[in-house]
C-alpha cells in the first residue's frame, strides 16, 4: 500500500467514525426528547391522579369508558373517600357504554350511597350521552359558554322484522330511562323533554340549565 492509499484509507476511516458519532448523537438527542415527553406525560397523569381529576373529551365507546372506569376504581383503591372531579367535553356516543359508566359512578357517588363526592364540569359541550352522564354527579357545573344537548336515541336497524321490533323495544326502554334521569335531576318541562327524546334536538345553554336545575 502506498502512502497515498494509506492516507486515503485513514481518511475514509475517520469519515466513517464521524458519521457514526453524529448518528449516535442524533439518536441520543431523539431519545432524550422522547424521554422528556414521556416524563412530562407521566408527571401530568400523576398530578391529575393526585388531584382526582379526569378529563373526558372523547366519544363514549368501550375503550374510552373502560379507561374512565379503570381510573375511578384506581382512585377508590388509593383513597376510598376522596372527592372526584370529571371534566366533560364530549359529543356523546354509545348509550349502553355510557350507562355502564353512569351506573358505576352512581354507585360510587354520595347521591347513590357511595363514599365519593363527584363533581362534573362541562367545558364546551355535554352532548347526547355526555349530557346524560352529567346528571349522575353530586355537583354539576357548566362553563358560561358551554352547552348541553338532549336528543332522540339514534339507532341502526338490521335483521328481520322481529329483530327490528325487539331493537325498537330496547330503544323505547332506553328512552324511558333517560327521561327519568333528566326529570330526577332537574325541572326541564316534560313536554320539551319528551319532544327532545322523540325527534327534536334540544340545546340548552348554561343559563337555561341553571334555571332548570
Amino acid at each position: 500500500m502506498t502512502e497515498t492509499e494509506y492516507c486515503a484509507a485513514q481518511l475514509d476511516k475517520i469519515r466513517a467514525e464521524t458519521r457514526f458519532i453524529l448518528a449516535q448523537a442524533v439518536r441520543e438527542e431523539q431519545e432524550a426528547v422522547i424521554a422528556g415527553y414521556e416524563r412530562a406525560e407521566r408527571e401530568r397523569e400523576e398530578a391529575m391522579a393526585s388531584s382526582f381529576t379526569y378529563r373526558f373529551d372523547q366519544d363514549f365507546n368501550e375503550e374510552s369508558v373502560g379507561k374512565l372506569l379503570d381510573t375511578i376504581h384506581g382512585w377508590h383503591n388509593l383513597h376510598d373517600e376522596a372527592d372526584w372531579h370529571i371534566i366533560l367535553n364530549s359529543p356523546g356516543g354509545y348509550i349502553d357504554e355510557g350507562l355502564h359508566a353512569y351506573d358505576d359512578l352512581e354507585a360510587c357517588s354520595r347521591r347513590g350511597g357511595g363514599t365519593h363526592h363527584i363533581a362534573m364540569t362541562v367545558r364546551g359541550r355535554a352532548a347526547s350521552m355526555a349530557g346524560i352522564l352529567l346528571q349522575v354527579a353530586d355537583d354539576r357545573v357548566m362553563g358560561r359558554h358551554s352547552h348541553l344537548l338532549i336528543h332522540a336515541i339514534s339507532s341502526w336497524l338490521d335483521g328481520n322484522r322481529g329483530d327490528q321490533k325487539d331493537w325498537m323495544n330496547r330503544v323505547e326502554l332506553w328512552t324511558e330511562q333517560v327521561f327519568d334521569i333528566f326529570r330526577d335531576r332537574g325541572r326541564i318541562p316534560k313536554k320539551k323533554l319528551a319532544e327532545a327524546l322523540e325527534r327534536r334536538d334540544l340545546w340548552i345553554s348554561a343559563d337555561q340549565a341553571l334555571a332548570w336545575r
